[in-house]
């Protein structure tokens, strides 16, 4: 059920089959120009039956928009009937759960990865995602909307200096319980996941939080099966120049790492893919193709397995290569603008300008792929491709509105010349 519907947020609700008095509201991450995403985990709590409230973003705003008080507003009709209400987000969500924790009178608040601000006023350390926040205007502060009397449950790594940083400006401002899940970076919801115990460790808010170090202490003695611990030890210790334990790390995470792929798991495939093809290690591992033909016709329905493979051919220059696979994902999602600018920079690299410009002009002008946005944000690599300078800023400009002229309307009839005009007595 589609509750409010903005140019900034969408509220969805799910509600459940069952009489549990218990509601999930989830704020979504940083969007990265993805269009018609779901909400935070909105499959996983429609599978098990939970009733769920949804923000989802259309921009990485970080819920610093004017529509927030109408979204707001629009859930309170269904929140109020409920007596348990559990926000829960990660990232950019986490930070949303928190900020909104007191205006949803949340019993709980479950935040992974959580920023504090997101500007140099609360946060001066963090020159992450800049390009998103410059303009953007604190409209609702962390101080004023963290909730005093729910659970407050903030999930990070304390080995990554800025995420351990926000939890501790967090902790500082009210009753905030901090679980620490070392070696998984900023993706600490995904290396709960590949445990298996963010289900346990969600659905168990409903009963309260007695259950949570219980899972922590879980998590550290079973990290070794996750592949995302084993890429932040991989890169920690390139960091840090430990080369034999970098070297051992590296090759479980390889082992690891294929083996997820030969299974066929879309779950963090593309971060395992960018670590086989050397985004985390200083030379691309060696890389059988046949793995990932064999999971692009196992997923004929997903556009990432032919645009992860031409990313990584255009990496190692096969250019002609990559196009091939780049137009078989955009055949597969060709409403992905993300796609389309990666497929229009190689045109331009294979000397095809023409076709390039036709797929820029193409991929702006719909008015479902949010294209404009997204050649914002690619703007230096389309430059690097050998885009135009000044076709890049015709583009960025949107086309104004016609302008419609005004209908002439007829002159209004003068009703007291028909009027009859009394006489005058004699």
């Amino acid at each position: 059920m589609l509750l409010f519907d903005g140019s900034d947020i969408q509220v969805k609700y799910r509600a459940a089959n069952t009489t549990a008095d218990t509601l999930f509201i989830t704020f979504t991450g940083r969007t990265m120009g993805r269009a018609g995403q779901q909400g935070f985990g909105e499959h996983f709590f429609a599978k098990e039956g939970v009733s769920a409230l949804h923000f989802i973003s259309r921009q990485s705003h970080w819920w610093q928009t004017p529509e927030m008080p109408a979204a707001l507003a629009a859930a309170d009709a269904v929140r109020s009937s409920f007596s348990r209400v559990i926000t829960y987000g990660s990232s950019m969500g986490g930070h949303g759960a928190l900020l909104f924790s007191a205006r949803l009178e949340a019993t709980r608040v479950l935040a992974f990865v959580p920023q504090f601000a997101i500007n140099g006023r609360g946060a001066p350390w963090h020159r992450l995602w800049q390009a998103d926040t410059k303009n953007l205007k604190e409209l609702y502060r962390m101080e004023e909307g963290l909730s005093q009397t729910a659970d407050l449950l903030v999930a990070y790594d304390p080995l990554h200096p800025i995420d351990a940083k926000h939890a501790d400006r967090i902790k500082a401002l009210g009753p905030v319980k901090l679980l620490k899940f070392p070696f998984s970076g900023h993706a600490t919801a995904s290396a709960l996941a590949d445990v298996g115990l963010l289900p346990e460790l969600v659905l168990s808010l409903s009963e309260g939080s007695g259950h949570v170090q219980d899972i922590v202490n879980r998590y550290r003695k079973n990290k070794s099966h996750s592949f995302i611990v084993w890429r932040e030890v991989t890169k920690l210790a390139r960091i840090k120049n430990r080369e034999k334990l970098y070297v051992a790390a590296k090759n479980k995470c390889e082992d690891v790492a294929f083996s997820r792929l030969r299974e066929g798991s879309l779950r963090e495939v593309e971060s395992v893919f960018e670590f086989i093809s050397g985004k985390y290690t200083r030379s691309p591992s060696l890389f059988t193709r046949e793995v990932f033909e064999q999971l692009a016709s196992r997923h004929a329905e997903s556009a990432l397995f032919p645009y992860l493979t031409s990313k990584w051919l255009a990496d190692l220059g096969r250019l002609d290569s990559a196009k091939v696979d780049a137009g078989c994902a955009l055949r597969v999602a060709p409403r992905n603008p993300t796609i389309a600018l990666h497929l229009a920079q190689l045109l331009y690299r294979t000397g095809a300008p023409g076709e390039g410009e036709q797929l820029l002009r193409r991929t702006v002008s719909h008015p479902k792929m949010k294209g404009r946005a997204a050649l914002l944000r690619e703007r230096q690599a389309l430059v690097t491709a050998g885009v135009p300078r000044d076709l890049l800023a015709e583009l960025a400009v949107p086309p104004k509105a016609p302008v419609t002229p005004p209908v002439a309307r007829p002159p209004r009839p003068d009703v007291r010349a028909n009027k009859p005009v009394a006489s005058l007595p004699a």
